[in-house]
């Protein structure tokens, strides 16, 4: 058994389907295999993502079933959850599973991801090359064709300075970024991958036996931050996260997330940034407090005021031609 992706699915089955197709395109093999793990979807949802299990005759299972099963067939299987667990229980349940049944290495991929090309072998290269190396990643791309991560370790300046102090810090995080940017590619170029901090957790290659002995992914948060805590999780026990631009995925940022939490989702990622600098980076009161007020500046003011002069700086071109 080579690679099980792992796919958590609410709400939506024609982007997982996608999500699926492109699997089945480029990764279909009798080594490879999927997870579906439907996190409490609708009763239409489920029936539709039933249905479509049992048309191509793969496993369907509830969660209560997972843990007493007997005879495993390496056949694409769902996961039916009784409720929405958020997205680290939801990929733990598939993890567990996947590891369960003999797999080494999965795949946690958001549905809202596309598969262009075969990718699963040239992130395990990367892992094997590397004992101690538990996640790898490929280059995400967005619809607008930007990379979408790696990231470097977040602190005050990301989460305070720059939101607060927006129009005086931007040439400098601008050329932060320009420089991490280089060190990455040339990085790339030279070894064909690069030590990270973190990945974007849409879509990143998981030794299993490696995030099973830092207690998978932490439960505490519903959404958001999953990546930040993991990589301090790995890093305590020496594990390191790699990041190569040799292979590369689609994503189609926040679906799910957009359509069906509305701002809830803007509240979850105060609340996940908070706990991950608390319980993992170690801030105080004063810290914690400065990061609170420079997050909910950013959604509330930085962002909107951004968004708006870029607006107004098209409509005047728009009217120019």
């Amino acid at each position: 058994m080579r690679v099980a992706f792992v796919i958590l699915n609410w709400n939506q089955f024609e982007i997982t389907k996608r999500a699926i197709e492109s699997i089945l395109r480029y990764e279909n093999s009798k080594e490879n295999t999927f997870v579906v793990v439907d996190n409490g979807s609708n009763e239409e949802i489920r029936v539709k993502l039933v249905e479509y299990f049992r048309e191509n005759k793969w496993n369907i299972f509830y969660e209560e079933e997972i843990d007493t099963l007997g005879n495993y067939s390496n056949l694409p299987t769902l996961i039916l959850n009784s409720h929405n667990y958020g997205y680290a229980k939801g990929n733990n349940i598939g993890l567990k599973y996947v590891k369960r049944v003999g797999f080494r290495y999965a795949i946690v991929m958001n549905n809202d991801v596309i598969l262009t090309e075969k990718v699963s072998s040239v992130l395990i290269d990367v892992l094997e090359k590397n004992p101690k190396g538990a996640v790898v990643g490929p280059k995400v791309v967005g619809p607008d064709g930007k990379s979408q991560g790696p990231f470097w370790k977040p602190g005050l300046f990301d989460y305070f300075l720059f939101p607060v102090f927006y129009p005086l810090i931007y040439p400098l995080f601008k050329l932060r970024v320009f420089l991490y940017n280089n060190f990455i590619n040339n990085s790339c170029r030279k070894n064909g991958y690069v030590q990270v901090y973190r990945l974007m957790g849409c879509f990143m290659l998981i030794d299993l036996e490696k995030i099973e002995k830092v207690g998978w992914f932490d439960e505490n948060t519903f959404l958001y931050a999953e990546e930040l805590i993991l990589s301090e999780k790995l890093k305590e026990k020496g594990y390191k996260t790699f990041y190569t631009n040799s292979v590369e995925v689609f994503h189609e940022h926040e679906i799910s997330t957009k359509k069906f939490l509305g701002e809830k989702r803007l509240k979850m990622l105060i609340e996940s940034d908070l706990y991950y600098f608390k319980t993992y980076r170690g801030y105080g009161k004063i810290r914690i407090s400065l990061i609170k007020f420079g997050r909910w500046f950013a959604i509330h003011i930085q962002q909107p005021v951004v968004n708006a002069i870029k607006s107004f700086i098209i409509s005047i071109f728009s009217k120019e031609r």
